[in-house]
């Protein structure tokens, strides 16, 4: 019964222990995705070494983080025309978490779909995550409702269906203006610090996105009204201090470099090119810090110069992007560029430059090929490794999960011994009280027996000695008297008296309540000494009863001397030696009592 009760108790302690052991992580979870997006922007191959580092420590990482960095490497390969990698990391993601449903990584997923061509694939993934997170109602649902709906329209317009493209671009800027916390941003009273920063900021963002797909359209007007809503709501944002929120602050600047360059790119078509020139230089201020949106910029800044007709002017800012692009590992800027620098100096018919940009562009291909094909075969080695110390975890994790059931086993029985030796004892130590109890009411009886065989003895004496001497005063009396008659007439009463004194008839009741208190020792006597008379059978029976030689003389009427010579004869016929003293010889001879 107590196995029980105490083994569910210690399994259930020792699950606990073992999950949450298994579920402590020695990482900043916050710190390192943060850390990792900004390494990402900078240096995407030192980014991914980063999180391989981190995820190779399997003893010190859980579940929830390590699904997040799987993530980010999704997004990174991406990046680096890698979808096979992308693709496993995503899957990788999805295993990893704990929730149910995963629509991040679906949108990851979809977008592997989308650079792979494989459009219908893409969209049915964004479908499926735009469903997920309409469940959500939160801001968290809100903008991952947007993303979605802005991948769907990424991909309507790769599918050149541009008109549903524009309509789910506008459902996205929808949805993230429906939201309570953008409400309450608007709500915000001016010259007051407003609240809910981050949804003006991603309204902002989604403004942008609609003015560049009105750009692709050439509808300049309606991307101009765009990118105005969009540089008010950032601009409003920046007049709050954002010196506690970092993050909002770099995302905000980076959407109005973003914006600026998106204007200066309208501007030049419309032939505006000072303005364009104005803008281009109010992006630069923005973006400079972050090398990724820097070449991008200088890619749209290359068609203001050939809009232009500033051939060398162009040329110069492609070798100044390409030495940023070297200097930042931007490969695949580098290529984009090297191949905008052959098209331009083949269209003005610079044949033998072009062909040096052409050979350059293909050893660099080449060496981009080889480069994802190292990075393909590190990221093999890498999965390989990986697998091997998750398989030595969670066989140390087995051998440390069967210590503890075993470890649990033997507190249990540890347990059990110490409650059974105390119940024993306690047994023992109740036992021993009852057991003294017991002989305590034997004792006691017995010498109530004792007591009660005693007054019997000297009830029977006294009466033996008050009828000897009423009979000795009757007989006296009947000698005082001459007529014979009535001398005879008193001999019958002397005859009652004396069939009163009946030593054998009291001796038999003597036996029999000495038979309640002794059972056997009358007929031990009789059985190994058969020699004895009855008055030594008495005195044994006396002397069983632990009675002195004064009391024995006492309960029998006899004097000391005589009850000593009786004591004396005794002993010779029992043939006791000198050194046997007879009361503890008579105590011997039988020890069971009632």
């Amino acid at each position: 019964m107590i196995l029980y009760k105490t083994l569910p108790v210690i399994t259930c302690i020792l699950f606990a222990t073992n999950t949450l052991q298994s579920q402590e992580s020695n990482y900043d979870a916050p710190v390192i995705i943060d850390s990792l997006h900004s390494l990402w922007r900078q240096n995407p191959e030192r980014a991914i070494r980063y999180a391989q580092n981190i995820l190779t420590d399997t003893e010190n990482i859980d579940n929830k983080l390590e699904s997040k960095i799987h993530h980010v490497l999704g997004k990174i390969f991406i990046d680096l025309d890698l979808p096979s990698i992308s693709f496993l990391h995503f899957t990788e993601s999805t295993y990893k978490s704990l929730a149910k449903e995963q629509p991040w990584n679906l949108i990851g997923i979809g977008n592997v779909y989308n650079k792979a061509g494989n459009f219908l694939q893409a969209k049915e993934k964004y479908y499926s995550a735009f469903e997920i997170f309409k469940k959500n109602k939160s801001l968290s649902g809100i903008n991952g409702q947007a993303v979605a709906l802005n991948c769907l329209s990424r991909t309507e317009k790769f599918l050149i269906n541009y008109d549903n493209a524009v309509a789910l671009s506008k459902e996205a800027l929808d949805t993230r203006r429906s939201s309570l916390e953008y409400r309450e941003f608007l709500k915000s009273m001016p010259g007051y610090k407003n609240s809910h920063l981050g949804s003006a900021i991603s309204v902002a963002y989604q403004h942008g996105v609609l003015a560049g797909l009105y750009i692709d359209l050439e509808i300049y007007d309606m991307a101009l009204e765009q990118l105005q809503a969009s540089d008010s709501l950032i601009h409003l944002v920046l007049s709050n201090q954002l010196t506690d929120q970092e993050n909002l602050l770099i995302n905000a600047k980076q959407y109005l470099g973003n914006n600026h360059t998106k204007r200066m790119v309208v501007l030049y078509n419309l032939k505006n090119f000072v303005g364009a020139h104005v803008e281009s230089k109010l992006a630069y201020k923005y973006i400079k810090e972050n090398p990724i949106q820097l070449v991008r910029h200088y890619l749209d800044k290359i068609d203001l110069y050939m809009k232009q007709d500033s051939l060398y002017a162009g040329l110069e800012m492609i070798d100044e992007a390409l030495k940023l692009c070297k200097l930042n590992g931007l490969e695949k800027h580098e290529i984009e560029f090297l191949e905008k620098k052959m098209n331009i100096l083949k269209s003005n018919n610079l044949e033998k430059s072009a062909l040096k940009v052409s050979n350059s562009l293909l050893e660099k291909k080449k060496n981009m090929s080889d480069d994802q094909s190292k990075m393909l075969l590190e990221n093999l080695h890498y999965k390989t490794e990986l697998d091997n110390n998750q398989l030595k975890l969670k066989k140390a994790k087995s051998r440390e999960l069967i210590i503890f059931i075993i470890s649990g086993s033997a507190m249990i029985l540890l347990g059990l011994i110490i409650i059974n030796y105390r119940n024993r004892r306690k047994t023992g130590i109740r036992e021993t009280l009852i057991h003294k109890q017991k002989k305590q009411l034997a004792e006691n009886e017995l010498k109530t027996k004792e007591a009660e065989l005693m007054q019997m003895s000297t009830f029977i004496v006294e009466k033996n000695e008050l009828l000897n001497t009423i009979n000795t005063d009757l007989k006296y009396h009947q000698n005082l008297l001459n007529n014979n008659a009535d001398k005879k007439s008193l001999e019958p009463l002397r005859q009652k008296l004396k069939s009163e004194i009946n030593e054998k008839a009291d001796w038999a009741k003597f036996q029999k309540h000495l038979f309640s208190i002794h059972p056997n020792f009358i007929k031990t006597l009789n059985t190994e000494y058969p020699n004895l008379s009855t008055g030594e059978i008495k005195l044994c029976c006396y002397l069983k009863m632990n009675q002195t030689t004064k009391d024995i003389a006492r309960w029998t009427g006899l004097s000391v001397r005589a009850v000593e010579n009786k004591r004396y004869r005794l002993r010779k016929k029992l043939a006791l030696k000198k050194e046997t003293r007879l009361d503890v010889f008579i105590h011997g001879l039988d020890i069971q009592t009632v």
